[in-house]
């Protein structure tokens, strides 16, 4: 059983069942890397595996093959004098590398965002020609042999993260990231489609589609909407949704409703007999009703994947998405720069990592009424440590001198990140950088 730090009284309990007298079992984890006590998970479960299986051994692995001695002796330092386990022993990995990682200061959320776009289009020797003609990158700089795809941003929570997905957005650069958490109306109409051509439509799904067939409809009709079938059924199918009376229907929503009704009745005979998968790439078709954004195409590309694997059993495919994780809709071998909560970057690794945000108050957090006490601040100190680790060759760690965040502005550095030696730090202070003043070329002056 792997990730045996991360296991809750459910699983716990499980476990005991499952193992008798004769079992051979064997766990792997760090319980420093526990970092999901937020949903149940108990540490606690994993420090006591000894007591559990007295006739156990335990081999401690102390060599890393992921990143450079820095990186380890960073992460050493922002964990070891606050580390479960017991008799810890001394990490290394003989890689060597950059000898420091980096932490540069900015003066706002949106400065700190744009500076790690620069640095990435340094660390690649510019994307373009505007990247020289800019002044972003000089000429001079050498490409580090890195593509998109080796580079990672991490932050603490979404609201960080909407910064650099602006930055990357204006920059140009190619990224992706997991956004189950705020499905798009587009995601959202697609499967309550799907669950129409299912039989298995609830009433939750009335809005999305709703709004994919009127993107203006009043909140008021779509309450009216639901107060019509609520008593109706419980789970329809096209026909059955097309026969319901429609007498107590305003002429504005009844217009709305033949247009779905309409919807449901062509794809129920354009999809008829053909796999999930083939209904998904069919409905993305319809343009005049479903529109996929960038960001929602490799949301759609995962759906697919899902949908090849289970057939025409629906029921398995919504079973799937049900468990849908965050880092599930980012696809493998994909040239574009990852961009992650901290949460979601665990199991992964970069060459370059980006951790943005790293301010008191954010790193560890202290939104939504999170009562920071011990146990609390350990976690999110552990929480940080998984972050440092997610890199290979390069680390940078950036914050803003002010960020307006749930009414608050955040002006501190991380404690994590004042556990760090000071040799350890390559420190940049990008708050009082100008703009440069364009040359006055010739050419300019004659005309």
């Amino acid at each position: 059983m792997d990730e045996y730090q991360d296991i809750n009284y459910s699983q716990y309990t499980l476990i005991q069942c499952l193992v008798n007298n004769d079992t051979h079992l064997c766990v792997i984890g760090d319980p420093d890397q526990a970092i999901y006590g937020f949903r149940g998970s108990d540490v606690s479960y994993f420090q006591r595996f000894m007591h559990d299986f007295p006739q156990g051994k335990c081999y401690y692995l102390s060599q890393n093959y992921r990143s450079t001695e820095t990186i380890l002796k960073v992460s050493e330092q922002v964990i070891s004098s606050y580390s479960l386990q017991s008799g810890r022993q001394q990490i290394f990995s003989g890689l060597k590398g950059a000898s420091q990682i980096h932490i540069f200061e900015t003066t706002t959320a949106r400065a700190e965002a744009d500076m790690i776009v620069k640095t990435i289009e340094q660390l690649m020797g510019g994307i373009s020609h505007f990247s020289l003609d800019s002044g972003r990158v000089d000429a001079t700089d050498v490409p580090d042999d890195l593509g998109f795809s080796d580079f990672a941003v991490l932050y603490r929570t979404h609201e960080i993260g909407q910064y650099a997905i602006e930055a990357f957005e204006r920059s140009g650069i190619p990224f992706h990231t997991a956004f189950k958490k705020k499905q798009s109306l587009c995601i959202q109409g697609l499967i309550a489609i799907l669950r129409l051509m299912a039989g298995c439509f609830r009433l939750f799904d009335l809005e999305p589609l709703l709004l994919l067939i009127n993107p203006d409809i009043d909140k008021q009709h779509i309450k009216q909407f639901h107060q019509w079938i609520e008593s109706s059924h419980s789970s329809f199918t096209a026909q059955q949704l097309a026969n319901l009376p429609q007498n107590n229907l305003c002429s504005d929503n009844q217009g709305d409703w033949k247009k779905l009704i309409t919807l449901g009745e062509q794809l129920t005979s354009e999809l008829k007999g053909k796999t999930i998968s083939q209904c998904i790439q069919q409905i993305l078709t319809l343009k005049e009703f479903v529109h996929v954004s960038i960001n929602d195409q490799s949301y759609f590309d995962r759906l697919v994947v899902l949908a090849e694997n289970t057939g025409h059993n629906y029921s398995q495919f919504f079973s799937q998405i049900a468990l849908f994780q965050d880092i599930d809709v980012i696809p493998e071998h994909v040239e574009k720069v990852c961009l992650l909560t901290m949460h979601a970057s665990k199991g992964l690794e970069f060459p370059v990592v980006f951790i943005a945000g790293c301010e008191d108050n954010i790193i560890p957090f202290q939104g939504f009424g999170a009562n920071l006490n011990d146990r609390w601040l350990n976690e999110e100190r552990r929480l940080f440590y998984v972050a440092v680790t997610r890199a290979k060759r390069l680390l940078y760690c950036s914050y803003a001198r002010s960020r307006q965040l749930s009414g608050k502005q955040q002006q501190q550095l991380s404690p994590f990140v004042k556990h760090i030696e000071l040799d350890l730090i390559q420190y940049q202070n990008c708050c009082d950088v100008k703009k440069p003043k364009p040359t006055n070329y010739k050419q300019q002056m004659l005309i």
